[in-house]
């Protein structure tokens, strides 16, 4: 299974966390899968994902949750793709 609300949710992140957070921040995440309740976010570099989580994911889980994704947490995986 996949985040297929993805694009809304980020349109809901950015009003919220404003254009500045968003563009560093927010834009870079790319969904990854959904399995047994935790998402995958890939992320461009671990110290990326280790900000995010701190930072962001109560705000990103959220979001997810209520674009109708039943999600417990969140897990960041370092993107392999450029």
């Amino acid at each position: 299974m996949t985040l297929d609300h993805w694009g809304e949710i980020k349109e809901r992140l950015l009003k919220t966390v404003g254009q500045n957070n968003y563009t560093t921040w927010i834009e870079p995440l790319v969904p990854g899968d959904v399995e047994d309740g935790i998402v995958t976010l890939k992320v461009p570099t671990n110290f990326f994902g280790n900000y995010v989580s701190q930072n962001f994911s109560d705000l990103i889980l959220h979001e997810i949750n209520a674009a109708g994704t039943d999600a417990t947490r969140l897990n960041f995986a370092l993107n392999q793709q450029p």
